[in-house]
């Protein structure tokens, strides 16, 4: 995870200091930089009538910019509160979003290309993305409320850091700006007079960016910093625990099975919907908040060039992320509306993943050495649906006091420190696999999905892997599939399963 972090903050560098001295304005590179922001510009006829432009305002954010973020918001809105198989590629979407107005914003401060307006309305686009529909650990989305505490196995890869990454980076810019960037510079570098002057925000009515409003602003940008922060710094424990399971494995000849870390998260299945029905209406509301702040600061600073008929959306780039946000938004509704039409009974028309016939292999043969690189795909017969009750909670959490189980929720990585443990409080290995007990085999749902295809299934391997765990091999490397608990169950067992199997 961390050479992965570092490889993209390295690429992220290099796009963003490759400007060449031809990009650079020498009228707008002054000896003492205060502001990077050059100011915008007055048009117009008379006093009355006028525009604040900038050369690159419908680059930034043209209608059609604004509509395709705008469709893309409530997609995910809609696949984080119902849709489920729809989250992944929201969150996708999202994140792409995201990074370019990154990448846009950084790049065109350090040509000095950007004025205060439009870091403005970019600063609101990029914060209205993050706080309310990125979701980093998942709990703005419904698996939690389907699948309880195991639901949590579907972060913390790859996906997660980077989402991670980009809020942070995002909610660093938006502490620059508001303490520095949004400021007035140097007499000498203000070229421009009159009622563009001044930059407007919305806030439930018209302030002066510059004024008491930037304050808050500037104290919401610096929690939300230190919050991904601490996040970031904490994150790369999961690279070394990862890395310690694959030497396990490597050394136990067994690197062809699953090396999914247990991941856990502190809160039960009952609290878990509560914050999720709290973030759903939340977000819902942001959501709304944000396109009116967008368009109300655009019509409290008169950028008509990027309003109604005159934003020329018919431009590609307008068109193209216009087009790409309906489009998304379409298809996600017309599923909706035939899971709301057929329910359960009705098969999708979208075909589902695949299932793979025939028992697991070991290591391909050499002519199939590709397959090491496929997805895991799911076995043939599905297993047993588990519902979650309200008290349920991963076992490496249960017994912690509320402190800790509420610092694993904000930082689910220190879970890894934990392990779970059974009545007695030690791990036991019957017949040369987890026992029942063991709390990180009935920890979660790991699907087939989860492990590679290949893991074995034989008494053999089983009593394999039982001397391996006794000469000292971490168990949490063992594949999950073996535990008895997890074959009959299928995850996450509730109170009553576990007292039925004692």
């Amino acid at each position: 995870m961390f050479l992965r972090t570092s490889i993209f903050i390295v690429v992220l560098s290099y796009c963003l200091t490759t400007a060449t001295a031809d990009e650079l304005n020498p009228s707008q590179t002054p000896t003492h930089v205060r502001l990077l922001y050059p100011r915008h510009n007055v048009t117009g006829p008379n006093p009355n009538d006028y525009e604040c432009i900038s050369e690159r305002a419908s680059d930034y954010y043209g209608i059609g910019v604004r509509l395709g973020l705008y469709f893309s918001w409530c997609t995910s809105w809609l696949a984080n509160t119902g849709m489920p198989d729809e989250v992944t590629g929201a969150l996708d979407q999202n994140a792409v979003f995201l990074f370019a107005t990154i990448v846009a914003l950084v790049r065109c401060t350090i040509t000095f290309v950007l004025t205060q307006l439009d870091c403005l309305i970019m600063m609101h686009l990029g914060m209205g993305t993050v706080l309310s529909v990125l979701s980093t650990w998942g709990y703005r989305t419904c698996h939690y409320q389907q699948e309880g505490p195991q639901a949590i196995k579907h972060y913390g890869g790859i996906g997660t850091h980077l989402r991670l990454a980009l809020s942070g980076a995002i909610s660093a810019f938006s502490v620059w700006f508001w303490h520095k960037g949004v400021m007035p510079g140097d007499a000498d570098l203000i070229n421009d007079v009159g009622p563009c002057a001044t930059v407007y925000t919305f806030m439930f009515a018209k302030l002066n960016a510059a004024g008491p409003i930037r304050i808050f602003y500037i104290i919401v940008s610096v929690f939300w910093t230190v919050y991904f922060c601490i996040m970031i710094l904490v994150s790369p424990l999961a690279g070394v625990v990862r890395f310690q399971r694959i030497v396990a494995l490597t050394r136990a000849q067994r690197f062809r099975t699953s090396h999914r870390l247990h991941i856990a998260t502190g809160l039960n299945y009952r609290q878990l919907r509560y914050v999720f029905n709290f973030l759903r209406a939340l977000n819902f509301f942001w959501i709304v908040f944000s396109m009116i702040t967008v368009e109300f600061s655009l019509n409290y600073n008169h950028v008509v060039s990027v309003l109604g008929p005159q934003g020329r959306i018919y431009f590609p780039s307008q068109l193209i992320p216009m087009i790409i946000g309906a489009f998304t938004l379409t298809r996600i509704l017309y599923k909706k509306l035939e899971k709301l039409r057929g329910g359960d009974d009705v098969e999708p028309t979208v075909v589902r993943e695949a299932t793979v016939e025939g028992p697991p292999q070991e290591m391909p043969s050499r002519r199939n050495i590709f397959k090491l690189f496929a997805p895991p795909t799911s076995h043939v017969q599905p297993r047993s649906k588990y519902v979650p009750e309200d008290e349920d909670i991963d076992p490496k959490m249960d017994g912690k006091s509320a402190w800790i189980r509420y610092l694993v929720v904000y930082l689910p990585w220190l879970s890894l420190l934990f392990s779970s443990q059974n009545k007695s409080g030690s791990h036991s290995v019957e017949g040369g696999h987890l026992s029942a007990d063991s709390g990180d085999v009935e920890g979660r749902a790991q699907s087939a999905q989860d492990t590679l295809p290949g893991s074995p299934a034989s008494t053999a391997n089983k009593e394999k892997y039982g001397s391996w765990h006794s000469e000292g091999i971490d168990r949490d490397a063992v594949p999950r599939s073996w535990s008895r608990s997890r074959i009959s169950t299928g995850g996450l067992m509730n109170k009553k399963q576990r007292k039925t199997q004692s």
